[in-house]
Parts: structure tokens; sequence; C-alpha cells
């Protein structure tokens, strides 16, 4: 993903690759949500706990603050930062974010993460660590001058 994106960058504007990165998601996503086995099974209406519940005027702009928050913001950001910093860098963030998240809900008076999030953060930390110590101990530096 991180990849694509870094090679798709120089030909495409960022809103456009964010646009494409949704619509796949979205694709993605669709099949799953309409097939799960809830109590409320996923509808395609307007009501209440139906896929498209989110347009009702009491939830629309929850909805959009949300999303524009979360995708927009979120996706968005690391497709621009995708031109500026390597996708290991991105990658290597983009895991540290349940960590930092935690720690930020603790810091403004939330409950401490469960025993289970504690060891998902710390088999993070541990998948981070190897990636960084695997990518630094792995690397070639290529001098690819212009020969006269």
């Amino acid at each position: 993903y991180m990849l694509a994106c870094k090679r798709l960058r120089p030909v495409m504007e960022p809103v456009v690759q964010f646009a494409l990165i949704c619509f796949i998601a979205w694709l993605l996503m669709l099949p799953v949500v309409a097939t799960q086995h809830d109590p409320h099974p996923a509808r395609f209406g307007a009501g209440e706990n139906d896929i498209f519940g989110w347009v009702r005027a009491d939830k629309a702009a929850r909805a959009l603050g949300a999303a524009f928050v979360c995708e927009v913001m979120g996706n968005l950001s690391v497709v621009v930062a995708l031109k500026y910093v390597s996708p290991l860098v991105v990658s290597v963030i983009t895991l540290l974010s349940p960590l930092v998240a935690g720690f930020a809900g603790m810091a403004i008076g939330e409950p401490a993460p469960t025993v289970m999030a504690w060891v998902g953060m710390g088999t993070t930390l541990c998948g981070t660590a190897a990636v960084v110590v695997g990518a630094s101990t792995s690397s070639t530096t290529v001098d690819i001058g212009l020969a006269h």
C-alpha cells in the first residue's frame, strides 16, 4: 500500500490517490458488512441500523465530521507524507498510532488499556523494532551519479 502510493505520487495528485484508496476500501468492506451475522443485519436503507442510516439529519453532521477527521486528514496526510519521507518511516509511524492513542487516552483520563491491549502494544513495538533493525542492516547505498 505504502510503496504503491509512493510510486503513484509523482503521477497522481494526493486527492485522487485518496479517493481511489477510499473506493477500494469501500468495495472490500461492503460485502463483509453486508454478510455479518448480527442482531441488526445490514440493509440498504436509511433506517436506524441500515447502511445509509448515517444520512439521517440527526447523524449526518457527526458522521461526516468523523469521516473528515479520520479519513481525509489521516489518509491524505499519509499520502502527502510519502512525498517527503520513505514508506518504511510512514509504515512504522502508522503502526505506532494505536500505541500513541492508548497513552493519549490515559492522559485525558480514560481507563488504562486492557491486558490484551498491552500485549498487542508490546507485539507492535517488537515488530517495529524488527523492521527497523532489518532495514538498517540490509540497506545498501548506491551512487547513481551521472557519468561524464
